[in-house]
């Protein structure tokens, strides 16, 4: 199936956001330009994110997983399964999030939020995403 070659970049946003506002025609630049090479998941405000909760705490946040791991978890559209491991957390490569590894916690980059800085992040993050490897790259 055609879905399970193609890292999936997964965009959270909120309604009302001004961040979220100014980046909503960058992300559709970044959807126009990886079309064919990447799928996409938009979650808005409270939508379904229970496998992805500690990425989350600044909007906005762009996250991209292994297509694989996501659909363990989440069905085509886009609801999350029922599992018996809502702890889980589906490893991911962060977009513009700063991680401290001693405190446990993230914070927001410094990486401008432009469609050319999260088309570079995924050309940068592709190979670890689909080769399954957990190196949570912090860009």
């Amino acid at each position: 199936m055609d879905i399970y070659n193609k890292p999936i970049i997964i965009y959270f946003s909120l309604k009302g956001c001004q961040a979220c506002n100014n980046f909503k025609n960058e992300w559709n630049k970044v959807k126009d330009s990886l079309r064919g090479k990447a799928n996409f998941v938009e979650f808005v405000d409270n939508m379904p994110r229970k496998y992805f909760e500690k990425y989350v705490k600044y909007f906005p946040t762009i996250i991209m997983v292994n297509p694989t791991e996501y659909y363990k978890f989440y069905n085509i559209n886009n609801q999350p399964k029922i599992t018996g491991l809502d702890n889980y957390t589906i490893p991911a490569e962060l977009f513009s999030i700063v991680y401290d590894k001693y405190n446990d916690t993230l914070s927001p980059g410094s990486t401008p939020f432009t469609a050319q800085n999260v088309i570079f992040f995924y050309e940068k993050a592709y190979n670890k995403v689909m080769g399954c490897q957990q190196n949570n790259f912090f860009y």
